[in-house]
């Protein structure tokens, strides 16, 4: 992609972008569903979905207020949070499917 300045603007450092020919008229790549599509919808389900585990560990599990000099003890932190996420979920679900089995 070619970048130039744009004069109109009122900040110099703003940049307009040429989009390259194989992309479409609104500039996205043509391999993106359109919105509203059969595709799109499952696509933007599994996005909230992640969006909504991830409000929810920073949430319960401080992930927005780490204080580490490192991004290693970060790291193991945020680790150790979707190890906790995952596995109390894990547990969720097989409960869940013990106490359907035992009213079937």
């Amino acid at each position: 992609m070619t970048q130039r300045m744009c004069n109109m603007s009122a900040c110099p450092r703003f940049l307009v972008s040429k989009g390259l020919q194989s992309q479409g008229p609104q500039g996205f790549t043509p391999s993106v569903p359109a919105r509203g599509s059969k595709a799109w919808k499952t696509i933007y389900k599994r996005r909230t979905a992640v969006e909504r585990v991830i409000a929810y560990l920073k949430e319960f599990f401080q992930l927005n207020n780490i204080q580490f000099r490192t991004g290693e003890r970060a790291q193991v932190h945020f680790d150790l949070a979707h190890l906790l996420y995952n596995g109390a979920e894990l547990a969720c679900d097989r409960l869940t499917e013990r106490l359907l089995e035992q009213v079937a």
